[in-house]
């Protein structure tokens, strides 16, 4: 719904004063668009599935049994969580899999459930009718 001039005029003056009051927040939230967020947080998740991969591969290099191992699942969990981390930021990112409105979704209408013995009968009739 669009603004009439009045609340316009209104919400242009408030800009205005904020502006002089305080530009570099003005500024920082001007230029703040979640997409950006969302590009800076899977860039996170690719460096630290790479530092994961590492982890991992530093494992067996370290040649000491126990420690190894513990070295290499933490590696794999964090290679898991950037992941997911990942996957999630770039989902929200583009919009896939976000519902624009849940109360347009159509529920599929049912018809009527017959009764148990209704059902009976109607099986009933169909098998003395024959295929």
């Amino acid at each position: 719904m669009p603004l009439s001039d009045h609340e316009q005029r209104q919400l242009d003056q408030i800009e205005r004063a904020l502006y002089a009051e305080d530009p570099k927040f003005v500024s920082a939230v001007r230029s703040t668009d979640p997409k950006v967020h969302y590009k800076r947080r899977i860039w996170k998740a690719a460096i630290g599935f790479v530092l994961g991969l590492i982890v991992v591969m530093a494992g067996p290099i370290l040649n000491t049994m126990p420690i190894s191992i513990v070295i290499s699942v933490a590696g794999f969990l964090l290679m898991v969580f950037c992941c997911a981390w990942g996957l999630t930021s770039w989902k929200r990112m583009t919009g896939i899999g976000a519902d624009p409105d849940p109360r347009k979704r159509a529920k599929p209408s049912r018809a009527p459930k017959a009764s148990f013995m209704e059902r009976i009968e109607e099986r009933w009739r169909r098998r003395h009718e024959g295929p």
